[in-house]
């Protein structure tokens, strides 16, 4: 059945790649419109907003054309597998069976409204942020209770609020990974407000990479982990900090993950995991103790730290069950063939609505120029994609390549909330990329490119019309000359450069970039009012590509031996975009 579902979904994506093969910033200077059958055409112009806002779900009308019709059929069908809810026992726990479904909702939602969580631990975060660990609670501890594991090894812990709440609702030990140290410190500060010198979470900077060494050094660490002391005071009375983060809970450096102990400049490193050794005593077999086993837990797993999280269970025993949600899907690592062109590792920037997930890189915002991205190869190969064997014989047979823009369309915000869009939202979406659009039109047709000049160069109010977006350009950019190769020149000439011209030369120069400008408006603006449903139609097909993503995943693990994996829906999509967790148990 899952080779039958990758196969439709590649043929899918092979007769639509004009839908989605590009960043939106080429929709002109690649005559993506022309590419759009003539009938659809006529069919989605001037739809009205109920009709346009029906899109993303794939609703379709009786007058439309076939191939239309056919085509959001598909789009439903893909990214619905099934409307039921993921594997469980008449009980209602879950037992991951061999089922690739997906769920339609959140089994969970039941039961996370009976984990009260205290006000002093969510005090703060988002609406958002609080809806993912009050829901992530009951899975994790479902899993917990399932597989008899005391501990909880987060892998991209970031703040630490999930750490948190686990530890004083669930009384599970947990350990905290996360590569970026900053965020490590924040998570330091905020338990030792909470728990002062409680042992109960431990947080370990360490930037995990895709290699052996990694898989060795987590699975050591799953080990000291499970051998913790998970005795402490602050289930009862949590205590409040009273100086500075120094005395802190104690915390492991990356090094020590080797059995040395270092210390950080902020705070006190001892008690390290001096014990960690290459014993087998309680690691390469199946029969360790459920109290020596933890739970594997990722949330929001950017890029390649989902695959990795993939690989750690799959080599550690110890681990018992694996909770992932992932996300930006486009960031994965590309194989050194495609990384050698020096352009490979630009990504597209623009994106509508992205997820915006704690603990990683912010997303680029909406309303950036286009530079660079017409340097992105059309077909990439990456590292881990597709992990199964299943597509990746798949994608041979059928020539077919994904490409890091089918990735970010997968990693998109999801077209639920596009049924609340109102009229002014959809206008101010059609001039933000049909301006771009306009913008990336003219450097090709001049042979420039840009240069921000501040991070935030264009913001909403730029967006009103035509004429105050050139100002903010003008205003915000300086504009360089593009090489034989496309890429900027590094230097530009003294009589070309904006330092050194006066201010007639500048105007002069502005003056002919601007009617440039104009005469790209004109000739493409036949086309604005198409944006809207292409973006429509786009959002239909950005659920189908995140199925086979996950899908991808699943599989993977079943190839690996594991039965009981399965994914499940468990946020509310309008909430948090990135829903679909992939669950399994050992």
């Amino acid at each position: 059945m899952e080779n039958k579902v990758f196969e439709d979904i590649v043929h899918l994506l092979q007769g639509a790649d004009w839908l989605y093969n590009y960043p939106m910033t080429q929709v002109f200077t690649r005559n993506i419109f022309t590419h759009m059958p003539v009938e659809w055409q006529k069919a989605l112009t001037d739809l009205p907003l109920d009709v346009l806002n029906g899109l993303p779900q794939c609703l379709t009308q009786d007058q439309w054309p076939s191939s239309l019709k056919v085509f959001l059929q598909e789009c439903q069908r893909l990214s619905c597998l099934s409307p039921d809810l993921g594997p469980q026992t008449s009980g209602g726990s879950r037992r991951g069976s061999s089922s690739s479904n997906v769920s339609g909702s959140s089994s969970s939602s039941s039961s996370s409204s009976n984990l009260q969580i205290p006000q002093e631990l969510t005090y703060g975060l988002t609406v958002k942020k609080k809806h993912e660990i009050t829901t992530l609670l009951s899975i994790v501890k479902e899993m917990l209770d399932l597989t008899g594991s005391k501990h909880i090894l987060d892998i991209g812990s970031g703040k630490g609020y999930i750490d948190s709440c686990i530890h004083r609702i669930l009384h599970a030990q947990v350990l905290g990974v996360e590569g970026n140290c900053k965020l490590m410190r924040s998570a330091e500060k905020h338990h030792w407000k909470l728990y002062g010198r409680c042992r109960g979470i431990t947080f370990l900077n360490w930037y995990l990479s895709d290699n052996t060494e990694t898989l060795c050094r987590a699975e050591q660490l799953v080990s000291y982990l499970t051998e913790l002391d998970t005795t402490c005071s602050c289930q009862t009375s949590p205590k409040r900090g009273t100086s500075s983060a120094k005395v802190a809970s104690k915390t492991v450096s990356s090094s020590n993950i080797d059995g040395r102990e270092s210390k950080s400049s902020n705070h006190e490193c001892s008690d390290s995991p001096d014990s960690f050794t290459d014993s087998e005593s309680s690691m390469g077999n199946g029969s360790v103790c459920s109290e020596n086993r933890c739970v594997l837990l990722g949330l929001h797993a950017c890029a390649d730290l989902s695959p990795i999280i993939i690989k750690v269970f799959r080599d550690c025993v110890q681990a018992s069950s694996l909770v992932l949600l992932s996300c930006c899907y486009h960031k994965m690592s590309l194989r050194p063939k495609a990384a050698d062109d020096p352009a490979s590792d630009k990504q597209e920037s623009q994106c509508k609505g992205s997820d915006d997930t704690e603990g990683h890189g912010e997303c680029p915002v909406e309303g950036d120029p286009p530079q660079n991205e017409e340097m992105i190869p059309g077909e990439s190969d990456f590292m881990n994609f597709p992990m199964s064997q299943s597509l990746q014989e798949i994608f041979r047979q059928n020539n077919f390549h994904m490409s890091v823009f089918g990735l970010r369309l997968g990693a998109q915000k999801s077209g639920q909330n596009w049924c609340t869009e109102t009229l002014e939202d959809h206008e101010y979406h059609t001039r933000n990329v049909a301006y771009r659009g306009i913008l990336e039109a003219a450097c090709v047709e001049e042979g420039l490119t840009l240069r921000k000049l501040r991070r935030r160069c264009v913001r909403k109010s730029g967006f009103e019309d035509f004429s105050e977006y050139k100002r903010n350009i003008f205003d915000n950019y300086e504009f360089q000359k593009t090489g034989s190769d496309g890429t900027p020149m590094e230097s530009v000439p003294n009589s070309e450069s904006t330092l050194n011209m006066n201010e007639d030369k500048i105007l002069e120069r502005n003056t002919h970039i601007s009617a440039t400008l104009d005469t790209c408006f004109e000739n493409h603006k036949h086309y604005f009012p198409l944006i809207e449903p292409l973006t429509g139609l786009q959002l239909a097909l950005q659920p189908v590509i995140e199925i086979l993503v996950q899908m991808d995943r699943l599989i993977y693990l079943k190839e690996c031996g594991f039965s009981r994996v399965w994914l499940e829906k468990v946020f509310d999509a309008e909430v948090s975009p990135r829903n679909i967790a992939l669950l399994a148990v050992r």
